[in-house]
């Protein structure tokens, strides 16, 4: 199998497993938000950026690693650090933890691929649309 096959089976996988992700959520590890993708707006995003990086550090305190997930009443929230940013899913918590978290490290390595870690060595954090080809991650 050549690589550009694999990559496209990656590509297909990645395409399939996130039906399960209701919401995904990219931040820096200062809690800016570099993507999202949610089906509607019920917390501001950097309000959850924010809650997300000050969650982080207090279980950095506690202990090594930082935060991994945590639950609220319907929804299990699934965090996945990889290089400087954070992938977060929000899901249902019937679903298996394992397996999302699974799908955060293909969504992670296909995002790295569109968009190196020296990427983000010259953005200010600023809004920009430069991400949002990333999208098409969740598109049928």
């Amino acid at each position: 199998m050549s690589n550009d096959q694999i990559k496209i089976n990656c590509f297909i996988v990645s395409l399939k497993l996130t039906k399960s992700i209701k919401d995904l959520w990219i931040l820096s590890e200062n809690g800016i938000v570099v993507f999202q993708h949610i089906e509607s707006e019920e917390i501001s995003s950097d309000l959850f950026g924010a809650m997300i990086s000050a969650l982080n550090t207090y279980a950095e305190i506690l202990s090594e690693g930082g935060i991994s997930s945590f639950n609220l009443k319907e929804y299990q929230f699934i965090v996945k650090k990889k290089g400087s940013l954070f992938f977060i899913a929000k899901t249902s918590k019937k679903l298996d933890a394992k397996k999302i978290r699974k799908e955060l490290k293909i969504l992670a390595e296909k995002f790295f691929e569109m968009f190196p870690e020296q990427t983000f060595n010259h953005w200010n954090g600023g809004v920009t649309s430069m991400f949002s080809k990333f999208k098409q991650e969740f598109e049928d």
